[in-house]
């Protein structure tokens, strides 16, 4: 029997603040998978978007449309010559080419498009 002089806890206070523990750990560990999730996914993006900006700056020694594949990472680089209108000099006009790459990853289809205007190569 316990006096009304006894200090401590009962059981039933004890399992509400062990419930209370872990409920608070549980909401912790989610926030902490869903960031290492995010910052994997940011990575993998950081990464994608570095490789496009490699393939747009090789575009004019590649000079046509091609792929490849790099790592877990696949890209297209696809050149289209835009129409010229005819000018109103007869000079040589520069004909451009709409520069297009692609990246894409992962099995859920994530890709990242980057697409620029350059000289058209003359082959």
């Amino acid at each position: 029997m316990m006096d009304s002089n006894e200090s401590g806890f009962t059981v039933l206070e004890v399992l509400v603040a062990f419930v209370i523990l872990a409920s608070a750990l549980g909401v912790v560990y989610q926030m902490v998978a869903m960031g290492g999730l995010r910052s994997d996914r940011a990575q993998k993006e950081q990464t994608a978007l570095l490789l496009a900006k490699s393939k747009l700056a090789d575009a004019m020694t590649i000079g046509r449309s091609t792929e490849g594949q790099e790592g877990n990472y696949h890209w297209e680089l696809e050149w289209q010559a835009l129409p010229v209108k005819e000018p109103r000099e007869r000079r040589n006009p520069v004909r451009l080419a709409q520069v297009t790459v692609t990246v894409s990853w992962g099995e859920a289809g994530q890709e990242i498009r980057l697409a620029t205007l350059r000289p058209e190569v003359q082959n």
